[in-house]
Order: C-alpha cells, then structure tokens, then sequence
C-alpha cells in the first residue's frame, strides 16, 4: 500500500494525517486556523499542497457537534434544512449543510459546514471525499468484535455518543458536558433507560486533548451498574488512524 494523507478539519484547526505503508498513521502537518482573518483560504492550500496532487484522491473529516441522522427510507436530499431544524433550529448563515450516505447502516447524516470550507473544497479540492468523525465512528463500529459496546469521543467541552446493543445501532448523539462526573451521568443515565447489559465494553477516545482515564476510572467504580464494563481509552494518535478508514 503506498502512502496516503487525510486532511481532517476542525473549526480551529488542520491536522494533516499520513497512512504509511504499514498501515500505521503519523501526523504530517498541523496547522490552526483562524477563519476570520484574510487569506487564510490561501494559507491553508499552501499547507496541504505538499501532501496532495492531481494523481490521488484527496480525503478530508470534519468534526462538529451538529449533526443529524435520518433513516434512508426518509431521506431526501432536498430536505436537509428541513432535518436540520428539527435539532437545532434556523441555520445560522455563515453555514451550509452537508450530508454522508451512510450504506451499512441504511441512514443519512447531515451536518452543518462553514461556508469557508464549504467554498475552500468546492475551489480547489471539489472531487475530494468528505465524511463527519461521525460517519466514520459509525462506520468504524462495524470492525468492534464487541456487539455491546459504548464508544465516546471528546472535543473540548463536548462528546459524540455511539451506543450499540445486540449489534444494533441505538444511540449516536453529541452533549455539551462540563466536567468528567457530568459523563458519567451520561453513561449512567443511557444504560438504565436503555437496559443495557453489566458486561458491557465503553471506548473512550481522545480528539482534542486528553482525558483524565484515572478519574473517570474512579467515578465509574462507584456504581454498580458500571462497575463491570471493560474500559478502554484511546489517545489522539490511536483516535487519529480510526479517521483514515476509507
């Protein structure tokens, strides 16, 4: 396998991603992103043109708390400000909607892009492949050995929740959250409303920082119906080669 770069995009910042030939993934470039300042469009192509050409496909992510998913016997394309605003009400104008076909799954996200990266990949890199860290999580889960399994991604101040149950997809949501006891909650309150199983496996991957693995450990100890999970905690880098899963 030849060598491949991944250009995921956060509203702050690009992390370019190298898959080498091994299958292992480094970080190539990362460069922050500042939106509001002039030519920072410019910036950012001078910062992916070393890692891309005209040969290969480009592959890019994009991480955001707003998403949507909608059955695909529901979905139409036509409809995606209609699904947004069930969530989250009028789109602000600085943004554009986006969807990706989820097949295994038989679902549509949507999700909401800023119009600079709306326009920056449609002037430069139009035929570029574009998926949510969502999709990819969802995606990803087909490879879990596990059929019980919880998977939680942080960024910042917020966490995308993927719940599966007898290899059924139940849950795959963002919170907003503000500390490690505020999670636990979280995982509390979706085990007991959804009858999950004692014996279940959680994934706790980090996006943007790291976590606190020690105290949540010690949290989750104090409850009975938690106490038995198997816990597993991803860094950045490990998280980063789940994005680079074509």
């Amino acid at each position: 396998m030849s060598e491949k770069y991944f250009f995921d995009f956060h509203p702050s910042k690009l992390t370019i991603l190298k898959k080498n030939s091994d299958s292992s993934v480094t970080i190539a470039h990362e460069n922050r992103i500042e939106s509001k300042l002039p030519f920072h469009n410019e910036e950012l192509i001078e910062a992916i043109k070393p890692f891309s050409n005209s040969e290969t496909k480009q592959y890019f992510t994009w991480f955001s708390s707003q998403f949507t998913l909608i059955p695909n016997a529901l979905f139409l394309p036509s409809q995606l400000e209609n699904y947004y605003q069930l969530n989250f009400g009028e789109l602000n104008p600085t943004e554009s909607l986006f969807y990706d076909s989820i097949y295994e799954e038989n679902l549509s996200l949507v999700y909401s892009i800023p119009n600079w990266f709306r326009d920056f990949k449609r002037n430069y890199f139009f035929n570029g492949e574009l998926k949510h860290h969502a999709s990819c999580l969802i995606k990803n889960s087909f490879k879990e050995q596990h059929k019980n399994f919880i998977s939680i991604l942080f960024e910042g101040k917020s966490f995308i929740m993927y719940i599966k149950k007898e290899g059924k997809l139940l849950v795959c949501n963002s919170f907003d959250y503000q500390d490690e006891e505020d999670l636990i909650y979280f995982i509390l309150s979706h085990h007991k409303h959804l009858g999950l199983t004692e014996n279940n496996t959680l994934k706790l991957m980090s996006y943007m920082e790291e976590l606190n693995s020690e105290k949540i450990i010690g949290l989750i100890a104090h409850f009975k119906e938690l106490c038995n999970y198997s816990v597993h905690f991803l860094n950045k880098l490990e998280y980063n080669s789940t994005l680079t899963c074509e």
